[in-house]
This record gives structure tokens, sequence and C-alpha cells, in this order.
């Protein structure tokens, strides 16, 4: 039986982030990062292929910077495909956050698919029961890391596709991070056509502004100025 607790993303990051501060000499401030995982499937139309790519971002060095990951193609339903593909993302994240947990205390990580914050959270208590178990343990395995060495690790929702404006910061990284996988999600149609990890690196320079947080909210995208890094 499933708690009617509120989920992790439902609740205020800043608690979180207290209790850890709690902990941290009175010198030392809380290092706090946002990130943004989102996910793409497409079909082919020449054979009715299904394609997924997934990525995460983060706003650094005053830029949107992340990676997007094609994963190829897979004989699945396009709905539990694009399940799983908002999963690997979070994965895909979680590799990035224990490379930058000496840096960092807090990761606060942004998904518009309560799906996948959903199974995730389930798996952690123990109640997942579904297809993606393996994923969702190694993510469990990532996150209790992160964890045993002080970090924590916090789940928020925010809504797909809402336009970006200067009060809704988190819509220009959901913004970001879709692009980012729409991307990978093409380079899985034209390059590797077995569903396995090709990673290629993804670099987004918002040199004109378009998806600076405090700049020109609304721009459209074909403004933008992209480095599409494929090696």
């Amino acid at each position: 039986m499933f708690s009617s607790r509120p989920h992790p993303w439902q609740q205020d990051s800043s608690s979180a982030a207290a209790s850890l501060q709690h902990d941290q000499p009175p010198e030392r401030p809380l290092r706090i990062r946002q990130y943004f995982v989102d996910a793409s499937v497409r079909s082919r139309d020449r054979d009715n292929m299904d394609f997924g790519g997934a990525a995460w971002c983060t706003w650094e060095t005053g830029q949107w910077v992340g990676r997007g990951i094609a994963l190829g193609n897979a004989w699945a339903h396009r709905d539990e495909l694009s399940l799983q593909a908002e999963i690997m993302a979070i994965d895909f994240f979680l590799d990035e956050a224990l490379t930058k947990a000496y840096q960092l205390d807090v990761f606060v990580v942004y998904s518009d698919c309560t799906f996948a914050m959903y199974d995730v959270d389930a798996q952690k208590r123990g109640q997942y029961r579904g297809p993606h178990y393996r994923l969702l343990k190694d993510i469990g395995e990532k996150i209790e890391e992160l964890e045993d060495r002080g970090k924590s690790v916090v789940f928020k929702y925010i809504p797909g596709h809402l336009p970006p404006s200067p009060n809704n910061y988190q819509a220009f990284g959901n913004h970001a991070a879709d692009e980012m996988a729409k991307i990978a999600c093409r380079a899985s149609m034209h390059g590797k056509t077995e569903f396995k990890g090709w990673e290629k690196s993804l670099i987004i320079y918002a040199n004109d502004g378009w998806m600076i947080p405090e700049e020109r909210a609304g721009q459209p995208a074909s403004t933008a100025v992209w480095d599409r890094n494929w090696g």
C-alpha cells in the first residue's frame, strides 16, 4: 500500500538544504545547484521506428551547459519508451552529480515527468514492481552513494513547455533540457540503430541571451546560437 504522504518533489526543497546547513561549519555556506532533466522520443517517417534522446543541463558560467545522450531505437511501446528515456535522463544526471560531489552539497533536480520521479521514489522505498527495476536500482545506488558522502538530491516537478519569463527561471531550464533532448533524439535517428548508450556531448551557448534567465524572455528558439559537439 503506497503512503499518502507528499512525494519528495511536492515538498519545499529548502527543508533538505536547511537540514544539511545545520551540519555545516558556520564559515562554509551551503553549495546548491539546480539541474534540469528531460527526454524526447520521435518516430522516423520512413519506417515508423521510435528513437529516443535524454539530457540534463544546468546554468553555469553564464550559459546553459549539459549533456545530451542519443539512446538509439527500441522496439517498445511509445509510452513505455518515453518513460524509460525520462528515467535514463535522471540516471545520466546522477553520473554528473557524482563527479561534482566535491563541489556541491545539494542537487535540486527539476523534471516535468511525475511518473519518472514517482518510480524513483517508489524504488527508494522498496515498492517498485515495474519493468525498469534494474535501471531504478542503479539510480537508487547512486543517490545512496551521494547521501553517504553527505550530499542531498532533491527532486522537484516543473510543468513542461511553459513560456520562459523573467519570473520563472525554472522554465528556462526545462526549455534548455528539452531542446538538448530533441537534438539527441535526432542524432539517434541519423546515427546508431541499436538501443544502447551512444553518448555524445552537447553544450548550449546562449550567446545572444535568448535562454539567459535575466534577459529577453520569450525570444524564439531560432535566435539561439548552438554548438553541437557530436565529436
